[in-house]
């Protein structure tokens, strides 16, 4: 029996969820010990992480070390387990890296060709010309002066 008078089966006491609607099925007076996380939670194998009670089991690798989907977390059937991008390995993550950087690179060169290069123009000399045939040049400062 909860503290508000509600009732709630011997299988749902201490097991991380307000089955009471008052926490008393979760709390040290029912006989839980805490493990480190709030009620509704349940805390990683590895680094102090805690998650939701319902993530654990899931298919999904919600700790930092995974320890949700394994058999630390009660899990019994785990061939639907997720890897994590940390599972991956350094080799993998270092191809990821160069990877972003190598199409930044080429964002950035191909935004250069289309928006800031200036179009290189031909300058073509027009020389004065009197009934087709070039005017010297000693004469054009004559013209001029």
């Amino acid at each position: 029996e909860c503290n508000n008078g509600n009732c709630v089966w011997i299988t749902d006491k201490c097991d991380g969820y307000d089955d009471c609607n008052d926490e008393s099925d979760e709390l040290s007076f029912a006989g839980c010990t805490f493990n480190g996380c709030n009620v509704g939670y349940w805390e990683c194998e590895e680094y102090n992480q805690c998650v939701g009670t319902s993530d654990k089991c899931d298919g999904w690798n919600d700790c930092i070390d995974g320890s949700d989907e394994t058999t630390y977390a009660g899990c019994t059937d785990l061939s639907g387990t997720v890897t994590t991008v940390l599972s991956l390995g350094i080799g993998a993550l270092v191809g990821i890296v160069i990877g972003a950087i190598i199409l930044l690179v080429l964002i950035i060169v191909a935004a250069y060709f289309c928006c800031c290069r200036t179009p290189q123009h031909s300058t073509t000399v027009v020389m004065p010309t009197q009934g087709g045939v070039a005017i010297p040049m000693q004469q054009q400062q004559q013209m001029y002066y």
